[in-house]
């Protein structure tokens, strides 16, 4: 029940803002241009480096199976307060700052892609920093779109579902869109593989929890706008 209480009050403000104590992500979707997808990756190989000296963490997503080979640069802040540190930092007050504006004005004048969308978020557990997101894994992502009136249910169903997918062999985390985006839920799936990964799915099959949840849901409350399926590269 407690648990429960902490994540209806942050529903309370985390549709129109960040959690001000929460693991916070910025994420940018970027397609190379025809030929230049080692050179991007290379770049933001370069700038991952970069921007973890100027105390962020960074992932960086390939996304297959329900994209078009978009690769998704994401920042990780621990809260509101390396957030704000990070972007406040300049060439004029941060060695480190002063590197990726350089590192910016070389590479800007040789561009290998464009940026295609950019979304803020917040962890829904106030418990994560970005440190927990370091390593290689594989994902899958589905983005949930609540009816009016209906963000707080779509969390407690969330939070059912987490509860059997990591009885079952997943790792589980929630967004809730920040700017860039309308209100949405991301549940994201993680593993270290997709062998792991596929046991997970088998299990879920053979799961009399996992469709006694599906056919408790109510069908009107939300819907599924968007789903894949990707890995960290970095």
């Amino acid at each position: 029940m407690k648990v429960l209480q902490r994540f209806q009050i942050l529903v309370g403000f985390v549709f129109c803002s960040f959690g001000v104590n929460a693991e916070l992500v910025e994420s940018f979707t970027w397609k190379a241009f025809p030929g230049k997808s080692a050179q991007m990756l290379q770049n933001f190989a370069e700038a991952k480096g970069l921007h973890e000296a100027m105390g962020a963490q960074v992932s960086i997503g390939q996304r297959w199976v329900g994209g078009t080979q978009e690769v998704d640069y994401t920042i990780r802040f621990d809260d509101m307060a390396g957030w704000a540190k990070f972007w406040d930092a300049s060439p004029q007050n941060s060695k480190e700052a002063e590197a990726f504006y350089a590192f910016m004005a070389r590479t800007s004048s040789d561009p290998v892609g464009e940026m295609v969308s950019s979304i803020a978020g917040s962890n829904a557990d106030l418990s994560k920093k970005a440190a927990d997101f370091e390593g290689q894994y594989v994902y899958t992502v589905n983005i949930w779109d609540p009816a009016p009136g209906k963000s707080q249910y779509l969390m407690e169903r969330f939070l059912v579902g987490k509860k059997i997918h990591e009885k079952l062999g997943a790792r589980v985390e929630i967004y809730m869109e920040g700017i860039g985006g309308t209100g949405r839920g991301h549940y994201v799936m993680m593993w270290e593989s997709h062998a792991q990964m596929a046991e997970t799915f088998m299990k879920m099959a053979q799961s009399a929890e996992w469709g006694a949840m599906l056919a408790e849901n109510d069908p009107d409350a939300f819907s599924m706008v968007a789903s894949y399926r990707g890995q960290t590269i970095n």
